[in-house]
């Protein structure tokens, strides 16, 4: 008797699991899908161009001209165009009022290095392809 409960209670168990799962992993999953099945539809009829976004991440390796960046523990694989331009924010310091004319500086690509936290200006093209249009380095002192 108590083999046959054992027993019981283990497949409820792993119906119990599977249907939990299935709510708690695919939800998340399928509403990220849902948010972004427009923007493919779009890209997909031809009917523009070109889309936009921003990619913020830290960047994990530069090659060449590919920049490869890691944000919520996944790694993004971004090829650099030659029109990229590069830039890096002026720090602010603290108290200052002096923020409203600041205008960030264009470095060179080489200039970036490991660890230097980003954001990427991406345009994805209606067959897929992204391109990364600039570079902006958040400087150390703005992310405290």
């Amino acid at each position: 008797m108590q083999k046959k409960s054992l027993i019981v209670g283990i497949i409820i168990g792993i119906i119990l699991g599977y249907v939990l799962g299935q709510f708690i992993w695919l939800s998340p999953r399928e509403e990220a899908s849902s948010r972004f099945s427009a923007l493919q539809e779009l890209l997909e009829s031809k009917a523009v161009d070109s889309a936009s976004a921003t990619l913020t991440g830290t960047i994990v390796d530069i090659s060449g001209q590919n920049l490869t960046l890691e944000k919520g523990g996944k790694r993004f694989s971004l090829a650099i165009g030659a029109e990229t331009k590069v830039f890096k924010a002026p720090v602010v310091p603290a108290g200052s009022e002096e923020n409203q004319n600041l205008v960030p500086e264009e470095i060179k690509l080489e200039d970036l290095k490991a660890n230097d936290e980003v954001s990427v200006a991406l345009s994805i093209s209606s067959e897929g392809k992204l391109e990364t249009i600039s570079i902006f380095v958040i400087p150390k002192a703005s992310q405290e």
